[in-house]
């Protein structure tokens, strides 16, 4: 249902229909209360960088920021957004995955770093150990290939309103996630939280390329 919101927010913002945006963002935020709060700061992160979209839009994101995140305060439990606080729900986390994951990511001894890299690409086949996990290290593989390939030829200028929305929200979501990752089975679901935007973002910037380099 996420994807599907996710994908229709994406429409909607392409055919700059804002009104339906926020009718899309509300009912996201309903499920999923904090990746509705990373995809408002990416489109008002956007926004701030367009010259030609009207100015009100950038008060509408800000105020679903401040009413998104206090949701996402409630949804998640959280006290507050201080240190201590965040740390005690990720220690929560880490032994919930403890107690009850199989492929267990440790929240507490990974670095920052490990943990993105978890759940862009783990598992990989040094660490596979159930025949799920060798597929899904093939996955991972062809994911990672696509990604270094497409990273490094796509010009970011060239993008679209949409594709630089679709990459920024990608890459706050994958910051965001990396944060609460205890296992490689949910590193697996949520990559589609990110994924497609970014998929999508590159398709259209190699598109671009490719009709640019044609008309030169």
């Amino acid at each position: 249902l996420v994807f599907f919101l996710m994908s229709l927010l994406l429409i909607k913002l392409k055919n700059r229909k804002y009104t339906l945006l926020q009718m899309v963002s509300i009912v996201i935020g309903f499920i999923r209360p904090h990746i509705v709060v990373v995809l408002l700061l990416a489109f008002v992160l956007i926004l701030f960088f367009e010259k030609k979209i009207d100015k009100k839009y950038i008060t509408i994101g800000v105020l679903g920021l401040i009413v998104g995140s206090f949701f996402m305060l409630k949804f998640i439990k959280l006290s507050s957004f201080s240190i201590d606080a965040i740390n005690q729900k990720l220690t929560a986390y880490n032994n919930y995955g403890l107690k009850y994951g199989s492929s267990h990511i440790d929240i507490l001894t990974t670095s920052y770093i490990e943990r993105v890299f978890a759940l862009l690409s783990r598992p990989l086949f040094i660490d596979a150990q159930t025949m799920f996990q060798y597929i899904v290290s093939i996955e991972n593989i062809i994911v990672l290939v696509i990604i270094v390939v497409a990273i490094c030829k796509i010009r970011l200028k060239t993008l679209s309103f949409e594709a630089k929305y679709a990459i920024v929200a990608s890459i706050l979501l994958l910051l965001l996630i990396s944060t609460y990752i205890y296992n490689l089975g949910l590193a697996s679901r949520m990559r589609l939280m990110f994924l497609p935007y970014l998929f999508y973002s590159l398709c259209v910037g190699l598109n671009r390329k490719e009709v640019h380099e044609k008309a030169s």
